[in-house]
């Protein structure tokens, strides 16, 4: 027993265990400036506050044990990580402690929670009023008659996955998933669809040709597919 004892005290002096250290960033709210906010988290102050209190209800841990994030905390930690594209194990150390699992949870768990709303911030325009409001702010802005949202796409640059890695791959030879996004006359995203690079032609094309092959609309699928080979 006395032996095991000795052994143990031996080893813990030559391997001692690190202690935890519980450190906080410096509250970016009081110490920043608007600039600044903007350029770290590409918020604003009231941009970052509506964001909080936006999802609060789903991300604020029920108890502060064991150093729980707070929702704002959380949100700041996930933001500057999409803001900077740096790693996840840099961003904990800008924060403090946080280990990379920890920031990898977090962005997660804030990132599930924003998809979770956005049906109730991205709404293509649905009624005639609502078209034709459009259609007069893109005629004010750019001289566009009959214009209803501008579109554009980009390709996010992503790790190769481990499955189904060649179905990523886009033109210039990098994995990615393709984003479509279309706006408005005030910049507002009404439109927001993302995709893999392989499925985009088949989705398409399914999607249509389904409801027009059971019409017996041959000549309409013919021309669909005409469109996909030659545009």
């Amino acid at each position: 027993m006395a032996a095991r004892s000795l052994y143990l005290r031996m080893n813990h002096l030559a391997n001692p265990r690190k202690e935890r250290v519980y450190r906080r960033e410096i509250d970016p709210f009081e110490c920043y400036s608007e600039r600044e906010l903007r350029s770290r988290y590409r918020f604003g102050r009231e941009g970052l506050e509506f964001i909080v209190d936006l999802l609060a209800d789903e991300i604020s841990p029920s108890t502060r044990r064991s150093h729980s994030l707070s929702a704002e905390e959380q949100v700041l930690i996930t933001l500057r990580f999409l803001a900077s594209g740096s790693f996840l194990e840099v961003i904990g150390d800008t924060f403090g402690s946080y280990d990379k699992s920890t920031v990898s949870r977090v962005v997660r768990r804030v990132t599930q929670a924003l998809a979770a709303k956005v049906n109730d911030f991205i709404k293509f325009p649905a009624t005639r009023a609502e078209r034709d409001e459009i259609k007069q702010g893109m005629f004010k802005v750019g001289g566009f008659p009959c214009t209803i949202g501008c579109i554009d796409g980009t390709h996010v640059r992503i790790k190769s996955p481990s499955q189904n890695e060649s179905d990523y791959v886009n033109r210039k030879g990098f994995h990615s998933i393709n984003v479509q996004a279309i706006c408005n006359h005030e910049g507002k995203t009404t439109s927001l669809i993302f995709y893999i690079i392989s499925q985009i032609i088949l989705a398409l094309w399914l999607v249509p040709t389904y409801d027009l092959l059971k019409d017996g609309r041959i000549e309409d699928v013919i021309n669909i597919l005409v469109w996909f080979l030659y545009y």
